[in-house]
Formats: structure tokens, sequence, C-alpha cells
């Protein structure tokens, strides 16, 4: 049962001012998706804070991106990544697209994934990767544009809990840096997963590849 509006108001406060006063010691990780020279190039760079995420496995997701999933990784294709899940929420899909692989990636290997079959959010980050590390990474997909990897402009955020407060992985699309007002909403939102996590005693983890040599390609 959802609590009754006074205690939704509340957490949403609570979670807000938690976010806001909170110290920050490095910046939250942006993708940034444009349209350049008749290429969608996008370039993650800023670093993540995993202090209460929890790392499940290590494998060679593919470089490319499923906007109706939601799904995207940028960096070389032959890198494996380490896979945190933990309680993370936002984003939702930014597109209508399937899954398109990238042309080339560069740098740090980094990304996300839901699983619908569990509600769960994965974080991709470089193999051994140490908390608040700075990232810089890519991937270009030549001959595109945003209309035909069906991408939808826009800011789409994850937020995640850390130790001592929130943090966030952003897509935007076409746009500029997003607004504060989404990461106060989404600091509302986990704030209120995390008590009926806690309530329910229920842990979210994604499922195990059935083999440790296949590649995940989300389509």
């Amino acid at each position: 049962m959802n609590p009754p509006r006074p205690a939704w108001t509340a957490v949403i406060a609570a979670s807000v001012i938690a976010l806001v006063a909170a110290p920050r010691s490095h910046a939250a990780l942006v993708f940034t998706a444009v349209e350049s020279g008749g290429d969608v190039v996008v370039t993650a760079t800023g670093s993540a804070d995993v202090s209460a995420l929890t790392l499940t496995f290590n494998d060679n997701p593919t470089t490319g991106l499923t906007p109706n999933r939601p799904y995207v990784v940028v960096g070389p294709d032959s890198a494996y990544t380490d896979f945190y899940t933990g309680l993370i929420l936002g984003l939702s899909t930014f597109g209508t697209g399937s899954y398109t692989a990238a042309t080339s990636g560069t740098g740090d290997k980094v990304g996300m994934d839901y699983t619908s079959a569990g509600d769960t959010y994965t974080l991709l980050l470089p193999t051994g990767y140490v908390s608040g590390s700075p990232l810089n990474g890519s991937a270009t997909w030549q001959g595109q544009t945003f209309a035909s990897l069906g991408m939808t402009p826009g800011s789409y955020t994850l937020l995640w809990q850390t130790e001592s407060s929130f943090d966030s992985l952003t897509l935007n699309i076409g746009v500029p840096e997003p607004s504060s007002l989404a990461l106060l909403g989404l600091g509302g939102l986990l704030a209120m997963r995390r008590r009926r996590t806690i309530n329910s005693s229920r842990h979210l983890s994604p499922a195990r590849p059935s083999s440790p040599s296949r590649r995940l390609r989300w389509c």
C-alpha cells in the first residue's frame, strides 16, 4: 500500500534537502549525444560514486544503444565492464529505436542498462573501477541521426543512493546540461523506493548471463 500523502511529502522534502545540502567531491556522470558531421557521437564524462552499489559480475557488453530498453554503452567494444546494481531509479526510455551497434568507441567503457524482468537498472563501469575516479569515453554511429536511431531529444537521468547522498547519470540528447529540478524529483523517488525496499526486504539483482563468454547485446 502506498503511504498517505503527508508521508510522501515528508519523504520527498527530506530527500531534496539531502541532495542539495550533502557535499559532493566529484562530478556526476554525464552522457552527451550530438549530431556531428553526419554522425551521432555520444560522449561520457564525469565520475560515479558506487559506495552503496553492489558489484555483481564482470562481462563484455556491446558498445551500442537501445533507446526503447533503455541501454547505452560507449567505449571500446572489446573492453569488459563491472556491473553494479542497487537502488537506482529514473531514466525510462529515451526513444523508440531498437538496438544499433556503434561504429567505433574510444576511452573508458561505461554505460547503463535496464532489465524489465527484475525491474533493475545496472551501471556499467570499467573493470576495477575505483569509486569517484574520472571517466571519459565515447562512441560514434557513422551515417546516423537521432531520428534514424530512434532517439528522442531531451534529458534523461538515473539517480542512485551513495553512502552519504545521491549520485546520478544523465543522458543529454541534443540539449545542454539538465535542470536541477529533475534531480530533486528523482531524489524523492529514490528515498521512497529505499523505504519500500527495506520494508519488503526485496533484493534486486540482475540475472547472470547463462555463459561467461556470452556477449550482452540488448535488442
